[in-house]
């Protein structure tokens, strides 16, 4: 332990780069050897001024080394106390442009900001905040990321909120023109400090930010465009966000791109992020989107009646997303015979469908059909009993064909849709009445892949709190067993023998 403390103290000033890889090398394996009381000694026994003021070197070789061997010092340490006692040595290495030590410090100030205390500290301290704002336009992705997450703990209060979008206003605008990436950075930290709190929001809107995202939307580049649905989608999943979007009148304008979308090419590659963008919106209030905007459940409708593959797998997700709820199953009700051509099409075509779209389109339906036990009454029960109806002329043997084939994720998907038919009264019928079904779900020899495993449990968990009218006693207390016993649950000879001999 002393040894390693010895060679760390050689490293200040050391300029033979083969003899400072070698001794940093050296180093790490000896820390990496230590048990967790002395590497914490050893983490105590270092000065760090010294070691981070002029150890760094020109080799990115070098440096990689060194901050892998800080990395693990500085984890020895308490959160924020790198900050605390090294201040000066920290706030200079952050603005350092090597990959090693960008990454490094910037791990080292997020498991700083983790709490709350030095956040009040770090607020004050426009040097770092500056340091991790640029970071924020890193070309490492992960270093942006941690940027981001800085920053909105930064923010997470008017004091950090008003310092942010104030003091460092114009570095944010700057930091924007960059280059598209950069600005669609910035936009999404907007997005997120604006769903956080209705402070967060006010203040980046007062600030401009959310309107320079509503002007994205009509960017010339088709790329730009795409970026902003994605950050618009997010807004749109907080009352303020939805609400400050109708007011723009952003909701006309991209329902307008639908309606448009047969007639230019371009706009055309819109429609998925489209889709996807009201089916979020829609999610929250679907009456109002259905009624204001018809065309979009058209165009939504028209891609799963036209099985266009490219966006099929958007629109099924999108579907479900919809009907979720109650609330969007009666909205998809209300509109008639497109909802229930669209359940046909799915069911007629979802054997044929490429196998990840398939999984898409039997989790679609898994939504469709499911129902939370405490929004069932006889009208949704008949709802959802109507439609599945609608998928085959024997729809259960659709499904449970599915949960028996070979391939897991297909497998995994139908027995999630079968577990939404067991959890309601006339599934569960079905289910009692289907020969053999039972014997099926019962026999955990069929089942080798974990995530079957458990889907299959929650079926027959389902079918275990069936009415008692349903299944036969000894069959629910078969059922009540397996479920007893877990979803990964190996059956021993002395299980087999005494089954046999009852």
């Amino acid at each position: 332990m002393t040894q390693v403390i010895e060679l760390i103290c050689q490293l200040p000033g050391m300029s033979d780069g083969d003899k400072k890889r070698s001794i940093l090398t050296e180093i790490k394996n000896k820390l990496n050897s230590l048990n967790n009381d002395d590497l914490k000694l050893v983490g105590h026994g270092v000065s760090y001024n010294l070691l981070l003021a002029d150890s760094f070197s020109n080799d990115s070789k070098t440096n990689e080394l060194f901050c892998d061997v800080l990395h693990i010092l500085f984890n020895t340490l308490e959160v924020g106390e790198v900050y605390e006692k090294y201040h000066e040595a920290i706030s200079k290495a952050v603005q350092l442009k090597d990959p090693s030590i960008k990454s490094l410090t910037m791990r080292e100030f997020l498991r700083t900001t983790n709490d709350p205390n030095k956040v009040t500290e770090i607020q004050k301290d426009f040097c770092v905040i500056g340091a991790i704002l640029k970071s924020l336009g890193n070309k490492d992705l992960k270093i942006s990321q941690m940027a981001a997450t800085i920053l909105k703990r930064i923010a997470h209060n008017a004091t950090g909120l008003k310092i942010l979008l104030t003091q460092f206003h114009n570095d944010l605008i700057q930091l924007m023109s960059k280059s598209s990436t950069v600005t669609c950075r910035v936009l999404d930290l907007m997005v997120d400090l604006s769903s956080a709190s209705t402070e967060g929001f006010k203040a980046c809107e007062d600030a401009g930010f959310l309107n320079r995202l509503v002007a994205l939307i009509s960017d010339n580049e088709t790329l730009s465009q795409l970026n902003a649905l994605e950050l618009l989608t997010k807004l749109a999943l907080s009352a303020e966000g939805l609400a400050y979007l109708e007011r723009r009148h952003v909701l006309k304008h991209l329902a307008f791109k639908v309606a448009r979308a047969e007639q230019d090419p371009l706009t055309s590659l819109l429609v998925p992020g489209l889709i996807k963008f009201f089916g979020n919106v829609a999610q929250r209030n679907p009456n109002d989107i259905f009624s204001k905007y018809p065309v979009v459940i058209n165009t939504l409708f028209g891609v799963i009646n036209t099985h266009n593959l490219t966006i099929l797998p958007i629109a099924l997700d999108t579907l479900g997303h919809i009907a979720k709820g109650a609330e969007g199953k009666y909205s998809l009700e209300s509109l008639g015979e497109p909802m229930l051509t669209a359940l046909r099409n799915i069911g007629k075509t979802v054997v044929e469908l490429p196998s990840n779209i398939k999984v898409r389109a039997l989790n679609c339906l898994g939504q469709i059909i499911r129902v939370q036990e405490e929004e069932q009454d006889n009208r949704i029960l008949s709802l959802t009993k109507s439609w599945f109806d609608l998928l085959d002329d024997n729809p259960l043997d659709l499904i449970v064909g599915f949960c028996k084939q070979p391939f897991p994720d297909i497998r995994r998907a139908g027995f999630e849709v079968l577990g939404a038919v067991a959890s309601q009264t006339w599934g569960q019928e079905y289910i009692a009445n289907a020969p053999g079904l039972v014997e099926f779900l019962l026999d955990r020899n069929v089942e080798t892949f974990k995530e079957c495993k458990e889907a299959k449990h929650e079926v027959v968990k389902a079918l275990s709190v069936a009415s008692s009218d349903i299944f036969d006693f000894q069959t629910m207390q078969r059922l009540k067993v397996f479920v007893n016993q877990g979803p990964i649950y190996v059956e021993t000879t002395m299980d087999i023998d005494i089954e046999g001999a009852s």
